[in-house]
C-alpha cells in the first residue's frame, strides 16, 4: 500500500474506533512462520537504529546523549541565550524527497514565504526543474539542486561543502524522503526491508551528521499513520515511521528550543499513492 495510507481495511481490527467510512475485514491469523518473520525483521530495524560505522556518527539510540543543545550566543553577544526566530526570519531548509508530491510541495511553501531551499532527492531532472522553477518565480539563490542518495552521508557532506554560507547555515530540515516494497511478510526480503528502513532512519542519521545540529531551529520528519496502525503488506514500513516518530520525540526532550515535529500523514493523492492504490482507498471509502 502507501506511504500515506491510513488504516484501512485489515488495520480496523486493531484501532479501538475505527473510521465508519473505512470498510473492515477479519485479518487472517498468522502462522508460526509468519510470527517469526515480524520478529526478525523487527529485529532488523532495531539492528539499523543502532549501527555505528564511525565516531561521527550519531544512531537514534543515543540521541539523548548526541544531541544534546550546546547553549549559542544570544543577540547581546553573552553566551547562555538562544537565538530566537520568528516565521518572517529567512531559514535555510533542507528538503528531502523533494522532486515530487509533498517535498516538492512544502519546498515551494518555504520558498513563496522568503525562505532558501535545498532540494534533495534522487531524481536529478525533476528535481533541477523545480529549483529554476522556483528561482525564476521568487528570485534567483532561492532554491539549490542536489541530486543524491539520503542516507550517503559523504555525499551530502561533499556536496555541501562546495556551497556558499548562505546555503550552508542549515537552520531548517524537513525530511520527506520515503520508499515502498509492500509485500506480506512472508514474501519480504532481507534487502526489501533494508531498503524501505535505510531512507527513512539512515537518511535522518545522515542529515544529523552533517549539519549543526545546534543550529536547527527546525526538525520535520514525514511519518506515516501506517507507523501506528499498520497496514497491510507494510511491516517494514510501518516500523520505520514509528521509529522515526520515537527519533522526534528524542531530539526534542534534548532540543527544546527546536520546533520538532513528526508528521504522521494519511491520503494524499500525491507522492507514491499510485492509480492502483488509489482505487484501494476508493473501495474503502478514503
Amino acid at each position: 500500500v502507501s506511504p500515506e495510507a491510513s488504516a484501512s481495511g485489515a488495520s480496523g481490527a486493531e484501532a479501538e474506533a475505527p473510521s465508519p467510512n473505512i470498510t473492515t475485514r477479519a485479518r487472517p491469523r498468522a502462522s508460526r512462520g509468519e510470527a517469526e518473520r515480524f520478529i526478525e525483521m523487527c529485529a532488523m530495524g532495531y539492528s539499523c537504529m543502532r549501527r555505528l560505522p564511525s565516531k561521527q556518527t550519531i544512531a537514534l539510540a543515543d540521541l539523548p546523549l548526541a544531541c544534546r543543545k550546546r547553549q549559542r550566543p544570544g543577540s547581546n553577544g553573552a553566551s547562555g541565550g538562544l537565538r530566537e526566530t520568528t516565521p518572517t526570519d529567512p531559514m535555510t531548509v533542507f528538503v528531502t524527497g523533494a522532486s515530487a508530491g509533498i517535498g516538492a510541495a512544502t519546498a515551494r511553501a518555504f520558498a513563496s514565504g522568503g525562505h532558501r531551499v535545498i532540494l534533495a532527492a534522487r531524481s536529478a531532472d525533476a528535481l533541477r526543474n523545480l529549483a529554476r522553477g522556483l528561482n525564476a518565480e521568487h528570485g534567483e539563490g532561492s532554491a539549490l539542486a542536489l541530486p543524491l542518495d539520503v542516507t550517503d552521508a559523504a555525499a551530502i557532506k561533499q556536496q555541501l561543502n562546495t556551497l556558499d554560507f548562505t546555503f550552508k547555515n542549515i537552520t531548517g530540515i524537513i525530511h520527506g524522503a520515503g520508499r515502498l516494497a509492500d509485500k506480506l511478510i512472508q514474501n519480504k526480503t532481507a534487502t526489501d526491508f533494508e531498503n524501505v528502513l535505510s531512507v527513512k532512519l539512515d537518511g535522518l542519521l545522515s542529515l544529523l551528521r552533517v549539519v549543526n545540529i545546534n543550529n536547527l531551529d527546525h526538525l520535520v520528519l514525514f511519518s506515516s499513520v501506517a507507523g501506528f496502525y499498520g497496514n497491510v503488506g507494510q511491516s517494514d514500513y510501518a516500523i520505520a515511521n514509528e521509529i522515526l516518530s520515537k527519533a522526534a520525540y528524542l531530539f526534542k526532550t534534548n532540543h527544546p528550543k527546536t520546533q520538532v515535529s513528526a508528521i504522521n500523514w494519511g491520503a494524499w493523492d500525491s507522492g507514491m499513492v499510485s492509480p492502483q492504490l488509489k482505487k484501494v482507498f476508493d473501495e474503502h471509502g478514503v
